[in-house]
């Protein structure tokens, strides 16, 4: 949700321009499961304060859930066969459904459209592996610090330390004498 919402305020705000310039904006994600396990159809949040939740930040910015999954009666008809639709469910007469249903047929045919989306497609998935090995990286130093502080308690010398780190996880002799040396 961070990701997404700073690129679209990055992108609404030239540099130098003042914030007062940012717009409402949106980020919709279309779950094709429940992500709060609430049944809800829809999750929206905004910011506002913990201590009294009536007393919003006013920052413009409103992150929605959208779930395929969703089982209480908390939206209308047209969103809920909406839903169904992209759930992959035979929804019948629905305007809105049939112009979509359409539309999307007209794209699959359209080659340079399909080229488009299929690039953008493999760029954003070796972006979202890129953040997730990222994060793998992250937990591996926490996990290697955390053995290194083991250790040190243990009275093991920073040589030995370095050694089986080193062999346990490939790191470089620069990469070890900074984790060992890490508070």
């Amino acid at each position: 949700m961070r990701y997404y919402q700073g690129r679209i305020d990055g992108d609404m705000l030239r540099h130098g321009q003042p914030y007062a310039k940012l717009r409402q904006s949106y980020v919709i994600f279309i779950c094709p499961f429940d992500p709060y396990d609430k049944g809800l159809h829809k999750y929206e949040f905004r910011n506002y304060c913990s201590q009294d939740k009536a007393l919003a930040m006013g920052d413009g910015r409103t992150t929605i859930f959208l779930n395929t999954k969703g089982t209480v009666n908390d939206v209308d008809q047209d969103l809920r066969n909406f839903l169904e639709y992209v759930d992959n469910k035979n929804v019948k007469d629905d305007h809105y459904v049939d112009e979509l249903r359409d539309y999307i047929n007209v794209l699959s045919k359209d080659t340079e459209w399909r080229k488009e989306y299929m690039d953008n497609k493999t760029h954003m998935m070796f972006h979202d592996e890129d953040i997730r090995a990222e994060g793998r990286m992250e937990g591996q130093t926490m996990t290697i610090k955390k053995t290194v502080t083991m250790l040190k308690l243990m009275d093991v010398p920073d040589a030995e330390i370095a050694q089986k780190i080193q062999q346990t996880f490939g790191l470089s002799d620069r990469e070890t004498a900074d984790l060992i040396s890490a508070k």
